[in-house]
């Protein structure tokens, strides 16, 4: 079907071209916003310590489209919340030290670097603070369910899972129409 001078030519595997190396400078906004996640990957793990021994030995770990709980599982599995955000914010985080690895939707070069590395960062970091808080409100969510505070989110519970989409997809979209205007 297609030539194999196209397929296993070893030229097209070749690494992709080099964009420029600059260091960018975090502002004392970005510090905050670094600092606040910290503190909410710190407090995730506290209420999480804390709750785990109040909690049934078994919690809610599915829902459905009406906020009820479907299955139940262990409630050590609680735990796992707090672990991937806080291995996602690791991640996400020495990603951030190396923004000209980022894949953007141009050419990178040395006179739109600075600005897209900067807002490629910023993106990043927007998502580092979304996620975690995503992940604290399911775990509010399936911790108040298993002590029986509330049984379901009622009618919201249609508005749950569109809500925690737009939390991700709305940031990724703001950045990258920024990285269109000061392309």
């Amino acid at each position: 079907m297609f030539p194999n001078s196209i397929i296993m030519n070893p030229k097209n595997f070749s690494k992709k071209p080099q964009q420029p190396v600059i260091k960018i400078e975090m502002s004392m906004a970005d510090i905050i916003v670094e600092a606040i996640i910290w503190a909410l990957i710190l407090g995730f793990w506290t209420y999480t310590i804390v709750i785990y021994g109040k909690l049934p030995e078994n919690i809610p770990s599915h829902f459905n489209e009406l906020g009820e709980a479907t299955n139940y599982e262990q409630k050590v599995t609680l735990f796992l919340l707090p672990s991937i955000s806080t291995i996602v914010v690791i991640i996400l985080s020495t990603l951030n030290q190396k923004p000209h690895i980022f894949n953007y939707p141009f050419k990178i070069t040395e006179t739109n670097a600075r600005n897209q590395y900067y807002l490629g960062i910023k993106m990043i970091r927007t998502l580092k603070l979304c996620l975690v808080v995503e992940f604290l409100l399911i775990s509010l969510y399936m911790s108040e369910v298993s002590l029986g505070n509330i049984q379901s989110l009622g009618k919201l519970s249609t508005l749950f899972i569109p809500f925690l989409m737009a939390i991700i997809i709305a940031p990724i979209i703001y950045y990258i129409a920024q990285m269109y205007r000061f392309r």
